[in-house]
């Protein structure tokens, strides 16, 4: 019984030492998810990041505008769009420059996806419905 008790132990203790590698703890970040205005960063720069995130955002119109100021030491950070009804409408790398329209769809509740491959860098982008835009003066 004891050796099946040490085995459990050392198990959980490989099992846990894996959590800790999870990309997840590496990749400190914040969001606003506003109706008509999403806004994301990284805290820190990170360092060789390959993962996806998945957000649900409102948007009011049938279009959205991507701004970014996000910069790659390494790989790169691509956002997708999609809206209320599956459609993809938006579809790029994020850049220090971008600030684009994403093609028109349906209003309503829109899938944010943002997939890092190999990344390393700062990611900053806002991604809005076009009213939201003029109506803050952004």
């Amino acid at each position: 019984m004891r050796r099946f008790t040490c085995a459990a132990s050392l198990l959980a203790a490989v099992l846990l030492a894996g959590c800790g590698t999870d990309p997840l703890g590496a990749f400190p970040r914040q969001f606003t998810n506003m109706p008509d205005r999403f806004e994301f960063e990284t805290v820190v720069e990170v360092e060789d990041i390959t993962r996806g995130d998945t957000f649900q955002w409102s948007n009011s119109g049938t279009t959205a505008t991507v701004t970014s100021t996000t910069s790659s030491d390494m790989g790169e950070a691509r956002l997708i769009l999609r809206d209320a009804g599956g459609a993809e409408v938006y579809d790029a790398v994020l850049t220090p420059t971008t600030n684009d329209v994403s093609q028109t769809g349906v209003a309503g509740e829109w899938t944010i996806e943002l997939v890092l491959t190999n990344f390393s860098g700062d990611i900053q982008f806002v991604v809005e419905t076009p009213t939201a835009t003029a109506a803050t003066g952004s």
